[in-house]
């Protein structure tokens, strides 16, 4: 059903949402200009980095460079495929192209295989009644160690496919490691905590500079779960609609009266960028996400669960979505992005808003309490402080919170490292594309590790000729 109502939405503001895409993605690429150009901005960003140390600085410049490997590397695909149709072939009869071994020294919970096993169950139980969407979730993990030789227990939750356990860089330094992600993967709701220690300084058996208590979080999250503003708060509506203009009027938008808008901005739908950005494929891609049906329905169920989670905490007749199914264009990928707000109850906490509302919907899928029932039944570990959510209480009332996407967690004392990604499982869903997707994703933190790893690389050069899965598994069973 849901569906068929994105078919109809599609069909109906196909020519509205492809103008919305093109207009966000001038606006975007606009702000990446003027901030490129602007000395003070450079000099702070600059700033910043040299405030987290030289090591920040050599990660930053091997992420630069990665950076312009990839876009020579997609101008060069791009113009092979073009010569390959000239010639009659087919351009998906080629090979995935190699992935870097530092990336590929991560293990995942679930392989290629596994995880599509996984989203044809959650299209069983769709196709049951069970649920209607399913966020779907995988971990990448790694610990520095040298290698096994091929001995490795190949019942370990961490092994590779052939049981051995690979040799993998040390877990990347924390400050590095987000002064990377926020200068090559900048969000508006990014995050960094660093908890038992002072930068992971201190001096013990495992080493000096490696607390074992220690735990980084390098979040560059581009999703709000729940904002709280103050009850003075003036709020504008910016993308009215006839529903809009009937909150203002009845006194619902603009300055609330008493409780404070909550707002929600869940994400769903993804599509790839391309390099380089803001090209003809680039924009294309974009457009194809506006219209996008099956998409569209992702976003669609969202936030119909997210309107009644906000209607238990909020003035009846005040949830309202301000703006539906809008594309923002971050440095990785295209998203679909809705506002949904409303007026809280004075006579509810912030902290029993944010109870109504978690775990985040856009993590779960919908019904939530049922489809988390069937997600314990299908991911066979934790999800940790992945599709969490990570933000502030103020004293005055309001809050803000975010959903920890795009994030390494990172124990510098033990040298673990821990990424997650997924994505919304539907009826519509391709199995093998839900894979892909979820590779995307992971791309631009792996980016960072990678830079990382490679700031320290020349001190310890075997780490990359002995690290990696080759071959198939290469391909298969990580990124």
């Amino acid at each position: 059903a849901a569906a068929a109502v994105a078919a109809g939405m599609v069909e109906l503001a196909a020519e509205e949402a492809e103008g919305e895409a093109r207009a966000w993605l001038a606006d975007t690429e606009r702000a990446i200009l003027a901030m490129q150009s602007s000395e003070a901005a450079a000099r702070a960003l600059d700033g910043s980095c040299a405030a987290a140390g030289l090591p920040a600085m050599i990660a930053l410049q091997a992420a630069r460079r990665l950076q312009a490997e990839e876009v020579a590397a997609a101008t060069a695909a791009a113009a092979a495929t073009a010569t390959f149709e000239e010639k009659g072939g087919d351009p998906m009869a080629t090979d995935p192209p190699p992935l870097p071994s530092r990336a590929a020294s991560f293990s995942l919970r679930r392989g290629r295989e596994e995880y599509i096993a996984d989203v044809e169950a959650s299209q069983r139980a769709i196709d049951a009644g069970e649920t209607y969407e399913v966020c779907l979730t995988n971990m990448m993990h790694r610990k520095h160690q040298g290698g096994d030789g091929g001995k490795g227990d190949s019942q370990s939750e961490w092994s590779n496919s052939k049981g051995t356990t690979p040799a993998v860089p040390r877990a990347p330094d924390p400050a590095s490691m987000y002064t990377v992600l926020r200068r090559t993967n900048p969000a508006p709701y990014g995050a960094f905590l660093n908890i038992g220690g002072c930068g992971g300084e201190g001096i013990g058996e495992g080493g000096v500079g490696r607390l074992k208590d220690t735990v980084a979080v390098c979040c560059s999250s581009p999703e709000r779960f729940l904002r709280l503003g103050r009850p003075d708060e003036y709020v504008d509506d910016e993308d009215d609609n006839a529903d809009d203009v009937n909150h203002r009027n009845a006194g619902i938008a603009g300055r609330m009266p008493g409780g404070g808008m909550l707002e929600a901005k869940p994400i769903k739908g993804t599509a790839p960028r391309k390099l380089p950005l803001g090209c003809p494929a680039d924009v294309a891609e974009a457009d194809w996400l506006a219209t996008s049906v099956k998409d569209r329905a992702e976003n669609l169920m969202i936030v119909d669960l997210l309107r009644n989670d906000l209607g238990r905490v909020c003035v009846p007749g005040s949830v309202h979505v301000p703006g539906l199914m809008k594309v923002e264009s971050y440095a990785a990928v295209h998203q679909l992005v809705s506002t949904v707000r409303g007026e809280r109850l004075p006579s509810v906490s912030p902290v029993a808003c944010v109870r109504a509302a978690f775990p985040g919907g856009s993590m779960t899928g919908a019904p939530k309490v049922r489809t988390m029932e069937v997600i314990d039944t299908l991911e066979p570990g934790p999800r940790g402080i992945y599709s969490g959510s990570i933000g502030f209480f103020s004293v005055n009332g309001a809050f803000d919170l975010n959903i920890v996407i795009r994030t390494a967690v990172l124990r510098p004392g033990t040298d673990e490292t821990w990424i997650g990604s997924g994505g919304a499982i539907t009826a519509l869903s391709d199995p093998a594309g839900e894979w892909e997707e979820m590779a995307l994703k992971a791309r631009a933190v792996l980016r960072a590790v990678r830079a990382c790893d490679e700031a320290v690389a020349d001190g310890n050069p075997a780490d990359e000729e002995e690290g990696g899965i080759d071959g198939e598994d290469r391909w298969n069973n990580s990124f």
